[in-house]
């Protein structure tokens, strides 16, 4: 995705990969809602497999809802996680920029 918007609303995943690259373009915006309660976090990316793969994260801005997760690292492949984000906003009390 380059120089586009993704917007999910509370609860919901922008962007979903299993066993895949991700390429995060310069100039991407990514704006994900709050928590709906444990278990149900608003993310940004949720990559998960059991292949090594790689994440180019070059986004322009990931802006988050509270309690919100911008970048999920799941499964058992090794993943490479390169970051060179522009801007990030967190939620008011709590969220979290990367889980691996």
């Amino acid at each position: 995705m380059q120089n586009s918007t993704v917007e999910v609303g509370d609860g919901a995943t922008a962007i979903y990969s299993k066993d895949g690259d991700v390429e995060l373009k310069a100039g991407s915006k990514i704006t994900i809602g709050k928590t709906l309660g444990e278990g149900q976090e608003a993310i940004g990316v949720y990559h998960t497999g059991t292949e090594a793969k790689t994440i180019n994260n070059k986004l322009h801005s990931l802006t988050m809802g509270t309690g919100s997760i911008g970048l999920v690292v799941a499964g058992s492949g090794a993943t490479t996680l390169n970051n060179d984000m522009a801007n990030i906003s967190l939620g008011e009390k709590f969220s979290i920029h990367t889980h691996i």
